[in-house]
């Protein structure tokens, strides 16, 4: 007769690894999956309700303001000259490269960042305005060079709270100084915002009697 012991052996030593592999594998997967549930969500800022961001060229020297008109009847235009209102403030004025100077170990660096960003705080109900200036050619502190022709920005409207959420994004021209352009305008309903415009023109940065004065 066959001898099978030494084959029936080695059949139940098979078996017996692999249902070890099995259950390592098991508890690895549950490890895992473990790790991924207690891992903290992401989750928005909650200081505020959107944000308006301005950014052109990194590499630009050029001085361009961002501003907001809130529907509030005073102290409704928050721009460089008037960076704090009942609902909305001014975060970053970016004046170009001016403002982007850093100095370590005695030598002068610069951030390449061209960003302004108003943040508001509360969205109370009505029509908010954005509008864009370029405010003035600056000459690079770093090249001294001085540019000409027109500016091209980008704004954005970032709504976070309830929920995070791009309403609206333009990229547009600016052709000189001075020139002033609406970016958009955005018209608010019980916290949300409810419509949007990108082809109204309503300058309103330097038409009234109380213009914001020069830096």
């Amino acid at each position: 007769m066959r001898n099978y012991n030494n084959h029936l052996s080695f059949i139940d030593l098979l078996m017996n690894a692999l249902a070890v592999f099995a259950m390592l594998f098991i508890f690895t997967i549950l490890q895992v999956n473990k790790v991924v549930k207690e891992q903290p969500p992401v989750s928005a800022p909650t200081d505020g309700q959107a944000l308006i961001i301005m950014t052109w060229d990194d590499n630009s020297a050029d001085d361009i303001d961002l501003w907001v008109k809130t529907p509030e009847t005073m102290g409704n235009r928050i721009g460089y000259s008037n960076p704090s209102g009942f609902t909305a403030n001014l975060e970053r004025d970016d004046l170009g490269r001016i403002n982007d100077q850093f100095k370590k170990n005695g030598k002068i660096g610069f951030i390449n960042t061209n960003r302004e960003v108003i943040k508001i705080r509360k969205l109370m109900d009505g029509t908010y305005i954005v509008n864009v200036e370029f405010y003035q050619r600056t000459q690079d502190p770093g090249t001294q060079y001085i540019s000409h022709g027109p500016v091209k920005v980008k704004v954005q409207l970032l709504q976070f709270n309830p929920e995070y959420r791009e309403v609206i994004q333009r990229e547009f021209v600016l052709e000189d100084e001075r020139v002033e352009k609406t970016a958009f305008t955005f018209k608010v309903e019980n916290d949300e915002i409810v419509e949007t415009n990108n082809l109204k023109q309503i300058p309103f940065i330097r038409v009234t009697e109380d213009t914001p004065g020069m830096r």
